[in-house]
């Protein structure tokens, strides 16, 4: 474990924006209806997008946004107007670390890269391309589109006309407790997946043992790595009370349930009690995208 340490910090050391970024970047205007920017965000599969901006730095918008502007019944408006917060901004000559730093500090999963002469956008880091280099893998590899499991179509175009069951990404990836940072940014790279849940036996602090399942995040692997902790295991990043809905709930309560507590994903719950899936907010950002 020791030597894959200091292998991982000095990957980390050796690595500049511009090696790891996902180079262009989806803009939308800012007098775009917002289910055109959820059909944008559907279509490229990303939970954030550019509104650039004459007077200043682009502004971002991300799904949690579109998320709150539905709730509160502004989905009739446009772009620029709830692109409020300047979307932070890296030069591709900077080192990882100082952008891992910046994502972990502000608890952001994005970053846009701007020339350094410009200051014109030329790229985005993301917590996918800090999950491959964590993991020792190339992000412009790990970025290849893949075939995804068939879904099951959904005609809802309300959120309160669809369930959680409906639109969920059916099965959850698992790891065990024991599984290094490693291994666990690796899985979720190649599989394009936002949090795995974490089932098996964990330790307490006295040393006695316990059944746990908890879910870890791509964030959490960002902090991890912000922190220098690279021999981290699974259990300790876990948050053993996620998110949690049966799956015949409404997704207008799966959305309303990320907005309050600021996160990406819920997870489905089958009659057995036992996780049956995941609902994230571009499961949602369809059924916006749908009603435009």
């Amino acid at each position: 474990m020791a030597t894959y340490e200091t292998d991982s910090r000095s990957s980390l050391a050796r690595t500049t924006v511009a090696e790891a970024m996902h180079p262009g970047v989806v803009m939308c205007d800012g007098g775009q209806g917002l289910p055109v920017v959820a059909a944008t965000m559907a279509s490229h599969e990303i939970h954030t997008v550019v509104v650039p901006s004459v007077r200043g730095p682009a502004l971002a918008i991300t799904a949690l946004d579109l998320l709150h502007a539905e709730l509160d019944g502004r989905l009739g408006e446009t772009a620029g107007d709830i692109a409020r917060d300047p979307i932070a901004a890296v030069a591709p000559s900077a080192g990882l670390e100082h952008a891992i730093a910046t994502m972990a500090t502000l608890d952001l999963a994005h970053l846009l890269v701007c020339d350094a002469e410009s200051d014109m956008p030329v790229g985005v880091l993301s917590s996918f391309d800090i999950l491959a280099v964590v993991s020792g893998r190339d992000p412009r590899l790990t970025r290849m589109l893949r075939p995804g499991p068939a879904r099951p179509l959904v005609s809802a175009t309300r959120l309160s006309d669809t369930t959680v069951g409906q639109v969920m990404h059916p099965g959850v990836i698992t790891c065990l407790p024991d599984t290094p940072l490693h291994d666990l940014a690796g899985r979720m790279a190649d599989l394009r997946i936002h949090c795995i849940a974490v089932s098996g036996v964990g330790s307490r602090p006295d040393g006695d043992e316990h059944l746990m399942w908890g879910l870890v995040t791509d964030m959490d692997v960002v902090h991890a790595a912000h922190r220098g902790r690279p021999g981290t295991l699974a259990g300790e990043l876990a948050a053993t009370s996620p998110l949690a809905l049966p799956e015949d709930a409404s997704l207008e309560r799966a959305a309303s349930l990320m907005a309050s507590h600021d996160s990406a994903h819920v997870v489905a719950v089958g009659r057995s009690g036992l996780p049956s899936g995941v609902v994230s907010t571009l499961d949602v950002i369809r059924i916006l995208a749908a009603g435009s």
